[in-house]
């Protein structure tokens, strides 16, 4: 395995190893998903496919902490990560702008439906957080993304698929 590689996949666990044992201890309502960065970092380098299908399983990992709303961060993370590796064709990691948007979007499109698909807000606590929470979360996700993404090691070949 190429050093980048390692590198890559080190930085994307440590995301997820943060996410899954360090975040919940701190409560941040869920202001920054490092989980989805991890998607977002993937999907930035991969062909759709792969990226939906590592989208998937994060969010099963994510969904086994809380099943009383099993799939929904599953199929959140996996129309995210599709549709981040479809759109961007990688390039948005070479400009702050795009990053930046990609990140924020990304992150707004996996809060709201994973918000719906749980189905545990109603009313006014849902929309509260339509229009606050996950605005706010996108606005923190894209500030921190913006600075991680850069620490991970550029992929070898910026072409899709890396060969």
């Amino acid at each position: 395995m190429e050093r980048r590689t390692l590198g890559f996949v080190v930085g994307i666990a440590a995301f997820v190893l943060l996410d899954l044992a360090v975040w919940p201890l701190v409560d941040a309502r869920g202001l920054l998903d490092l989980m989805l960065l991890a998607v977002v970092a993937v999907a930035g380098r991969t062909r759709p496919g792969l990226a939906a299908l590592t989208g998937f399983v994060l969010g099963v990992l994510r969904d086994a902490a809380v099943p009383d709303a099993f799939g929904a961060s599953a199929l959140a993370f996996a129309v995210v990560g599709y549709g981040v590796s479809r759109l961007s064709a990688g390039a948005f990691e070479e400009r702050v702008a795009a990053t930046a948007a990609v990140l924020a979007i990304a992150r707004l499109v996996a809060d709201v439906l994973y918000v719906l698909l749980a189905g545990r807000l109603h009313g006014t606590d849902l929309l509260l957080h339509l229009i606050w929470w996950a605005p706010l979360g996108a606005i923190v996700t894209t500030g921190v993304g913006l600075v991680v993404l850069r620490l991970l090691p550029p992929p070898a070949d910026r072409r899709r698929g890396g060969r």
